[in-house]
Formats: structure tokens, C-alpha cells, sequence
């Protein structure tokens, strides 16, 4: 089926074409910010791999379907159909059963192609080390979906917008540019941006695949010292898992990793032990844990 039309998008996104068509103008501004690196135009599309429709309907709702995952959803416009989106958008691109393992960690590479991953809960402070890490001078790989290839053990860019909150603008003022209007919204009473961070730093192609030298598992504590110290194998492989993102969507599971996949995730895990080098942080401030990250990972850059 084609999508055609003015207001259909494409997007090649781990080399499947999501086709987007949206008569809601806010929600199809607010997606191609958050996909913009991945855009292929405007257009028809003959044979996507997915179709993500958006009507607007009375009351102020957005209806949201996409066929091949048989979803529909009916949600009030605005911060509650942005979520929807993004996370029906996560599921179909990262949930499915595909040759990847994805990680909750951001990463960054310098200009050799060398990457440093670094994993860790919601409350850890990734965001903030990442842009911290990009003022100076990395390139954005992806940021809090690092997406790992089974079959090269490499990782493969994932630049989609980025969430800021007041707290990430106090800390980077620079960044206040990045601070718009309508890729804002509310989640449980605190407000939040979608930012391209294309805007202001450099992001790896799409088509690059990255060696990771560096694996960095983070737990906050905030007001400490931030330090680093290297971890065994045991433990890196326990955190590694810790790490994984299977099975942790909100939708209704669409696919549950296979005990293949968890073989494949597993020789993954091992191929990368005996590659990268694995340490434990405490993160106790997000601009002192950057510059530790820099100075063990690129200490040539």
C-alpha cells in the first residue's frame, strides 16, 4: 500500500522505512524532530516495512494506528499522544525480534570511530554526561538506546531526539536554544523537551557501525566524588544483563525475545568482554563523571 500525499514522511530507521502520515500538523512536526537524522523526505512510499497513521478526532484526541503490529490507540493530543508515539515508535524499531541487543546507555565516539558506552538506570545521569561529553568535541552515537549488532559486535548509531528537562537547561544554558515550544510536554506534572541535538553537536552517519573500546555501568550518587575502578568479568557480565532493554516495553509485548536471541545476546556479551575495557562509576556529578569518562576512554583526544 502507498502512502501518498504532502504530509506522508520516511524514515530509514535500521534499514526498514517507516512511512508516517499524520493529519494532526503538531504530532507530524513533533515526530520529525524527534526522527529528523533518520528522514528520507517526503513522499510516497510503496513498500514500507511500517505505516504509522495519525487522525486527528473530536475532543482533542489523536488516533494512532500502524497495521503491521496490529496497534490502534485512541489518546487525548498532546504530552499523552507523544508517548504513545515514542513508545509504539521504540517497540516496532528495537522490541521485535530482530539481530540486536539494546542497551539503556548513551554513547559517544571520538574521530577514530572508537566508542564509549555508558549504561544506567533512568536516574543516573546519562543525558547530562552526554551532553557534557559532546560540548567537548565527541560525536553523538545515540542516546539512551545503544542498539548492538550481533553480527559485528558493533554499535550502530540510534541518534533520535533526546529529553530535556528544566534541570538538563540549568546545567548546559548554552543549550537553551534547543528549549522549543512545541516539542515541549508534561510528565507526571514535570515538563519536558524532545531536542535534536543535531542542533548543536556533531552525530555520527547513520550507516556507521562503531567498535566500543569502553563499557561504563553508572550509579548515581549525586554530591559524591565521581569515580571509576575497573570490574571483573562476572561482574561485568551480571551488569551487562542488568543493562539490556528485553522486554521492558509499556505496550503490550509485540514478540518476546526467543531463547535464540538470549544465546545471541549472551555470545554478545562475551564477544565484548574480550574487547572493551568494563568499569563500575559513581556518578557524582555529572560534569566531573564526563571528563573521568574522556580521560580512561580517548586519553589522546
Amino acid at each position: 500500500m502507498s502512502i501518498p500525499g504532502n504530509h506522508a514522511r520516511v524514515y530509514r530507521v535500521l534499514e526498514e522505512d517507516l512511512a508516517v502520515l499524520s493529519e494532526c500538523r503538531p504530532m507530524r512536526e513533533h515526530i520529525d524532530h524527534f526522527l529528523r537524522e533518520f528522514s528520507l523526505g517526503n513522499g510516497k512510499c510503496d513498500a514500507p516495512t511500517f505505516r504509522l497513521v495519525c487522525f486527528d478526532s473530536p475532543d482533542n484526541h489523536v488516533v494512532m494506528c500502524c497495521p503491521e503490529v496490529g496497534f490502534a490507540s485512541r489518546k487525548t493530543a498532546g504530552a499523552k499522544a507523544w508517548i504513545a508515539f515514542r513508545q509504539l515508535f521504540i517497540h516496532i524499531a528495537l522490541n521485535l525480534e530482530k539481530p540486536i541487543c539494546t542497551l539503556h546507555a548513551c554513547a559517544v565516539a571520538n574521530s577514530r570511530g572508537e566508542a564509549a558506552i555508558f549504561a544506567g538506570a533512568s536516574s543516573a545521569g546519562k543525558t547530562s554526561i552526554l551532553a557534557a561529553l559532546l560540548r567537548m568535541g565527541f560525536r553523538l552515537v545515540c542516546d539512551d538506546y545503544a542498539v548492538m549488532s550481533y553480527h559485528t559486535s558493533t554499535i550502530i548509531p540510534f541518534p533520535v531526539g533526546a529529553t530535556f528537562s528544566d534541570f538538563h537547561f540549568s546545567e548546559f544554558p548554552d543549550l537553551g536554544h534547543l528549549r522549543r515550544d512545541p516539542f515541549r510536554f508534561s510528565v507526571r506534572g514535570e515538563e519536558q523537551w524532545t531536542v535534536n541535538l543535531a542542533d548543536a553537536f556533531t552525530v555520527v552517519d547513520s550507516q556507521d557501525r562503531i567498535a566500543p573500546t569502553h563499557v561504563f555501568f553508572l550509579e548515581s550518587d549525586f554530591g559524591a566524588r565521581s569515580n571509576a575502578h575497573p570490574i571483573s568479568r562476572e561482574e561485568y557480565f551480571w551488569r551487562f544483563q542488568e543493562a539490556c532493554f528485553t522486554n521492558r516495553a509499556s505496550l503490550p509485548r509485540i514478540g518476546r525475545r526467543s531463547p535464540h536471541h538470549k544465546r545471541l545476546a549472551y555470545e554478545l556479551a562475551t564477544t565484548l568482554a574480550s574487547r572493551v575495557r568494563a568499569y563500575h562509576v559513581t556518578n557524582g556529578n555529572s560534569l566531573d563523571t564526563a571528563r573521568l569518562i574522556s580521560e580512561t576512554s580517548f586519553p589522546f583526544d
